[in-house]
């Protein structure tokens, strides 16, 4: 520890806080976890740095041989990131209070004991302390990679395919336990939402069917895993077919997904449905459906766990969409806790309208200050702070342009020190270097949080949508179209891109579709696409009439649409056809508009 002015936990406090985390937290006495985190604590107060080795530890802890591979064989990794999870969830539940707190740096397996913030009665963060920020719970597995493939015939032989698969579950399924939080983990009025995934059914009696439902239960964590602020939990049993009972009491469970899986000789089908604990709503129900042909069965459940993840989880999907609504109401920023803001801030991001703009920065500058190792509002409060700056809300001068571009830097640095694979934080990067007119590094950076999660439409979008922006219709149309095709409730935003598209293929039927699921977001980009769909079909009544709207959201994009979409670096061949069509509606150049026209103001934000 680097603190000179706090005295240094003893050895006595630091085991007594170890006690009070092994009995709070949930954790099984014989857990993996258990075990790890009592070795690392008690090798670090014995003075013993040495034996906290990633190899150290895979012989001492889970009983490796000489032939051990960190690079084959991620157990301590992986064991220590649920570590990591069981602690951050502890600290905001449990351990909100305690005097010394122990944590494991990413990067390292030596422990860090330091003493707790001093709060007052209310839980205020006083004297300078930090409270570390939620964080979802133990209990992820990595995704499968059975070796065997899925027969056009579930009666072929599959003997081969249940020994592989079999012994990849097994391995799975020691360690996946049941866990759940003792006593009221919420920080404040509002708390990140815990997800029970129970194990999935088998319907009949096929062996190939078990082990998808195996299978795609594991999967389905490690995929919801990808995605920040959910706490996530499941059976010891899970895997291994057991029947779980109801949800013990004191686990403070908020959404419940739940499946079966039948299959036969042609169709292998998967109904899932999300519900809601506190008043049995089913949220969400399907059904995915794929014919059990060739391919490989970890394939399989790779594609329908993502689809189902998606529609959980991603920026604009049913749980998000859920908190954010009860949050609404709380229309000011003050008394909303860093989880809320953060809530709020991706439901304003759905369509970046100013009036939510002013309260969701002041939320979210003041959730950094309370929980400053809060990666996800970090990263969200670099989104809001570029949004000042390219849609006119903070009417930053050429001046100070450059310290308001470092200003963002600095809040997506800050997220991605604290969490290096945060897709928000690369995205907001991603935006940034775009804005700044580095259109290669934008794109990398876009690449690399699909690559991070592959399943997030949001992520797919904003790379469709960032290259379709610059004219590279055929690389970004697909991505748009995934992300659009895995979404329940998809923003806006990405029809502009799809709108585009069209026009410049001369389709303006297909631009005409795609422009007014566009105009939904009430900017003045949608508003001239959809102009120029309409005088395209010959709708020119229609098309004045919205350019008229288009004028009155955004007056320098009524004046002069090639300074106005300039802002937004688009393509100079988009420019001109958008010109041309809104011609073509019935735009007439009008005298330019000066000064605080060179940025967009009102409802116009549209760009993601």
């Amino acid at each position: 520890m680097q603190d000179h002015d706090i005295k240094v936990p003893s050895a006595d406090e630091v085991i007594s806080a170890l006690e009070r985390i092994l009995a709070s937290s949930g954790l099984s006495p014989n857990s993996r976890r258990t075990t790890l985190l009592r070795h690392i604590v008690n090798h670090a107060v014995a003075g013993r740095p040495e034996r906290l080795t990633g190899t150290a530890i895979a012989f001492d802890v889970f009983g490796r041989g000489a032939d051990f591979d960190p690079l084959n064989d991620s157990i301590v990794r992986t064991e220590a990131r649920r570590v990591r999870h069981v602690l951050n969830s502890y600290y905001v539940g449990p351990g909100l209070h305690d005097p010394i707190r122990i944590s494991i740096p990413k990067g390292t397996y030596v422990p860090k004991f330091e003493r707790g913030p001093a709060r007052g009665l209310a839980g205020d963060n006083q004297g300078g302390g930090e409270r570390s920020p939620a964080a979802p719970a133990a209990g992820a597995s990595p995704g499968l990679e059975a070796g065997s493939s899925v027969q056009p015939r579930i009666t072929r032989s599959i003997g081969f395919a249940v020994v592989v698969v079999a012994s990849i579950l097994a391995m799975v399924a020691a360690s996946l336990w049941w866990t759940f939080r003792a006593g009221d983990a919420r920080a404040n009025a509002l708390s990140t939402p815990a997800v029970l995934v129970r194990p999935f059914k088998p319907a009949g009696d096929d062996a190939l069917v078990g082990i998808l439902a195996e299978g795609l239960t594991a999967r389905l964590i490690a995929d919801l895993m990808r995605f920040p602020d959910f706490r996530l939990y499941t059976f010891d049993s899970s895997i291994l077919g057991s029947e779980p009972g109801d949800i013990p009491d004191g686990a403070d469970i908020d959404y419940v997904v739940s499946g079966s899986v039948r299959g036969d000789a042609d169709l292998v089908s998967v109904v899932v449905q999300l519900v809601d604990v506190s008043d049995s709503r089913v949220l969400w129900s399907d059904v995915f459906s794929k014919a059990p042909d060739a391919r490989w069965l970890s394939r399989l459940e790779e594609e329908i766990s993502g689809r189902i993840a998606n529609v959980i989880a991603h920026p604009y999907g049913i749980i998000r969409t859920e908190v954010a609504s009860g949050i609404e109401d709380r229309s000011h920023a003050a008394g909303l806790d860093s989880f809320a803001c953060v809530m709020r801030a991706y439901s304003y991001r759905f369509t970046n309208r100013s009036a939510a703009y002013p309260q969701i920065r002041e939320c979210l500058e003041e959730a950094v200050l309370q929980d400053p190792d809060y990666a996800e509002a970090w990263a969200m409060l670099a989104f809001l702070r570029l949004d000042g700056i390219r849609f006119g809300y903070d009417k930053v001068s050429g001046t100070d342009m450059a310290d308001a571009f470092a200003a963002v830097r600095a809040a997506a640095a800050r997220a991605l020190l604290l969490d290096p694979e945060n897709e928000q934080a690369l995205k907001a990067l991603s935006t940034l270097e775009f804005y700044a007119g580095n259109y290669e590094e934008g794109s990398r950076l876009a690449r690399q949080a699909v690559d991070l999660n592959p399943n997030d439409p949001d992520a797919l979008g904003q790379l469709g949508w960032r290259l379709i922006a610059r004219a590279h219709f055929d690389e970004g149309l697909p991505y748009l179209e995934q992300a659009i095709s895995r979404s329940v409730r998809p923003p806006p935003w990405y029809f502009q891109a799809i709108a585009v598209e069209r026009m410049m293929r001369g389709d303006m039927r297909g631009m005409l579709a795609a422009a007014e699921q566009a105009n939904a977001d009430g900017s003045a980009p949608s508003a001239a696409l959809l102009a120029i769909a309409q005088g395209g079909v010959g709708e020119k009544e229609e098309a004045l009439a919205t350019v008229g709207v288009m004028a009155e959201r955004w007056p320098l994009l009524g004046s002069d649409p090639a300074r106005a979409l300039s802002i937004h670096h688009v393509h100079e061949s988009i420019i001109e056809a958008m010109i041309a069509g809104l011609r073509n509606a019935g735009w007439k150049p009008e005298a330019p508009v000066d000064g605080a026209g060179d940025t967009m103001t009102g409802s116009s934000a549209t760009d993601p």
